[in-house]
C-alpha cells in the first residue's frame, strides 16, 4: 500500500507511506502478523516500523492478541508510534528528532 499526504493551504508537509504487511495462520488457532512501513517525509527525514505480532483465538468470538513495534527515525525523522498506527500530529510524541521508540500492545477481544 502506497500513501500519498498532501497538505492543506496553510501547510507545506508533504510525505509518502509505503505499508507492506503479511499474516499466516498458526496451529489452527493462531495467527501471526508482520508489517513493515518506510516513512519518506520531504527532505531527508525517513522513518521505518518493524511490528510483530500474535492472534490467539479462545473461540469464535474471543481472541487474545500482542504486538511488539519498534520505530526508527533517521536524519531528523520526528514520527511516533500511536494507538492508530504511526503519526507525527496525535499519539505519542517522538522526544526530539532523530530518537526511535518500541511499543508493546496486548488485549483481549470479544465480538458481540
Amino acid at each position: 500500500q502506497q500513501i500519498k499526504y498532501k497538505p492543506d493551504a496553510g501547510s507545506s508537509a508533504k510525505f509518502r507511506n509505503y505499508l507492506l504487511g503479511v499474516s499466516a495462520p498458526v496451529g489452527g488457532v493462531g495467527e501471526v502478523k508482520a508489517q513493515y512501513a518506510y516513512y519518506d517525509q520531504e527532505g531527508p527525514a525517513k522513518a521505518h516500523q518493524l511490528s510483530l505480532g500474535y492472534v490467539h483465538n479462545l473461540s469464535k468470538r474471543t481472541a487474545l492478541y500482542g504486538t511488539v513495534a519498534y520505530l526508527k527515525n533517521q536524519d531528523g525523522s520526528a514520527m511516533a508510534l500511536a494507538a492508530k498506527g504511526v503519526s507525527d500530529t496525535v499519539g505519542l510524541k517522538a522526544d526530539g528528532s532523530g530518537r526511535n521508540q518500541a511499543g508493546v500492545q496486548v488485549g483481549i477481544r470479544h465480538a458481540f
